[in-house]
């Protein structure tokens, strides 16, 4: 089957990929850091494969904080 989309996929960045380390049995770790950091050479062979025509990313990691929270933004009035 072909042009399919795949939705939100799992990917990380240089700044966030140790937070992933804790899921991942030792043995297995390397490899998932590979896949996790590459969003180009081996992700593209692999939607390929499978027959992924497009792959939609989120705007935003969840992991990372967005902006100030409303109780770090609210300043006490004088």
């Amino acid at each position: 089957m072909r042009n399919k989309i795949a939705l939100e996929e799992h990917f990380a960045i240089d700044l966030t990929i140790d937070q992933s380390k804790g899921y991942a049995p030792p043995h297995v770790w390397e490899m998932l850091k590979s896949n996790l950091l590459d969003i180009e050479q081996q992700r593209l062979e692999r939607m390929e494969q499978g027959g992924v025509e497009y792959s939609i990313q989120p705007k935003r990691m969840t992991s990372l904080p967005s902006g100030p929270t409303r109780a770090r933004s609210a300043k006490p009035i004088a």
